[in-house]
């Protein structure tokens, strides 16, 4: 009984003295916490159901921020603004780029022909997100010399896994007829792009869908044989289910800020391969 108490205890002092960093997105803590084997302590500033892209941290987090050793920053929009004050706040804390080497495709159009800025959802691709976990790896080792060769072990099990994924999810693609999908928010560009699929986003800059706007994304769905339209948490979902009903589609969703991202890319996949 002696020898669990003090086991618990040990555990308990090792957990209390684990280095916090913080990150910006759910997608990618998990990949921080199995690269260091959960010898830090992973914050996640965009929490569930919160915009990326209109973001504003809390004062509790702002807090957090003030002991933190690294922020890992992936390229949103709200990074450009809050950086630097992340850094005033604690000038000792480093920042590494976890989007470092990763070519951005620019922003998708959505069905009305507007174009928007760079795509920012660069861990929605199995491909790259091999570039992003290797930085993950690369700044873990300059923060922790001595564990380097500890992290990269790691990181090849992950590897491995996202080639099995890119295979499988290669694979699916093949029997994919309706390649073209509806989605709220527009953030699977890069998914689109890697299995010659179609995005056609809603949302625009964040305002409500009008009733002329269905009608003109109905017309385009039904000419484009869209096969699912993809309802985003977070994000409205007025008119899906009408544009679905004039396109025969199907309705579920996708959540490109999943903190599984692995199983969210093979669900959407299936998801499109199920609408044939």
């Amino acid at each position: 009984m002696l020898k669990k108490i003090l086991l618990i205890f040990c555990f308990s002092v090792f957990a209390a003295a684990a280095d916090l960093v913080v990150v910006s997105i759910q997608p990618l803590a998990s990949y921080i916490k199995e690269i260091s084997g959960n010898s830090v302590k992973v914050e996640v500033m965009v929490q569930k159901g919160k915009d990326a892209h209109t973001y504003e941290p809390s004062v509790s987090q702002m807090k957090k921020l003030a002991r933190a050793k690294a922020f890992f920053a992936i390229g949103i929009d709200y990074e450009e603004k809050w950086i630097p004050k992340f850094s005033s706040v604690n000038k000792k804390m480093k920042i590494f780029h976890i989007d470092k080497d990763v070519k951005k495709l620019e922003g998708d159009e959505d069905y009305d022909g507007h174009k928007h800025e760079s795509d920012p959802h660069i861990w929605l691709d199995p491909v790259l997100l091999k570039t992003q976990t290797t930085n993950i790896a690369n700044a873990l080792g300059e923060l922790y010399p001595d564990k380097k060769m500890q992290f990269f072990l790691n990181l090849d099990k992950i590897h491995a896994r996202l080639d099995a994924l890119h295979a499988e999810l290669t694979r699916i693609s093949e029997n994919v007829k309706r390649k073209t999908f509806i989605v709220m928010h527009p953030s699977w560009g890069y998914f689109a792009e890697r299995y010659k699929l179609i995005q056609l986003g809603i949302e625009q800059e964040g305002k409500e869908i009008k009733p002329a706007d269905l009608i003109k994304i109905g017309r385009v769905s039904t000419s484009a044989n869209v096969g699912v339209v993809f309802s985003t948490p977070g994000f409205t979902k007025n008119g899906l289910n009408e544009i679905a009903k004039a396109t025969n589609a199907k309705v579920t969703t996708a959540d490109h800020m999943s903190e599984n991202v692995e199983s969210e890319l093979l669900n959407v996949m299936k998801a499109l391969e199920n609408a044939n």
